[in-house]
């Protein structure tokens, strides 16, 4: 049984109680409380986010299910152990990253209608290379930028956010293939 009153208070009871299971050295430190959300059956979730020096952590997020009891009844998500030494201080400005993201789509050719490229405002992000993949290589302090076009370029570029170097992309939108549709009357 966890001691607490409130969820919030609960989760971080577990979190203290079980820290080394996901390698935190610091509770308060490393997570901070985001928010409760509440599901269509009245059950709720409290969750909480990754920081490295007050940066976010990429996909760094545990969430606490609880049951109509209040009983903590699962944990899932993802916390990143083992950052440590990274400069959390960007080198490069929000104004460039944006600029190195908009140049590498430009010359990537994916914006087939020619509408004009944007991009959103930069988010800073502690990055572990290769999460998605799911096996780390390295950690990065990047700036996330979305470059868009409202028709048929959505890239999410990942720059490292101390020497310019695109560290990661995914793409936001399949792209169209260039097809045709035949339908003819059966008679039906």
């Amino acid at each position: 049984t966890l001691n607490g009153s409130a969820l919030q208070q609960k989760a971080l009871n577990f979190l203290q109680d079980f820290k080394e299971i996901y390698g935190i050295s610091s509770v308060e430190e490393t997570l901070i409380f985001d928010k409760i959300q509440v599901d269509n059956y009245g059950l709720e979730t409290v969750i909480f986010n990754q920081v490295y020096h007050g940066v976010a952590v990429f996909d760094g997020q545990l969430r606490f299910h609880f049951n109509s009891n209040k009983k903590l009844t699962s944990v899932n998500g993802n916390y990143i152990s083992g950052i440590s030494k990274l400069n959390h201080q960007p080198q490069l400005t929000v104004f460039q990253a944006q600029n190195k993201a908009i140049d590498l789509i430009t010359n990537q050719d994916k914006n087939h209608s020619g509408q004009q490229l944007l991009s959103s405002l930069p988010k800073l992000y502690v990055f572990p290379k290769g999460l998605i993949q799911g096996y780390i290589t390295s950690m990065n302090l990047v700036y996330e930028v979305e470059v868009y076009n409202q028709m048929d370029v959505r890239e999410f570029v990942y720059i490292n956010a101390h020497t310019g170097e695109i560290i990661e992309q995914f793409t936001g939108i399949a792209h169209a293939l260039d097809r045709e549709v035949y339908e003819s009357t059966s008679g039906n």
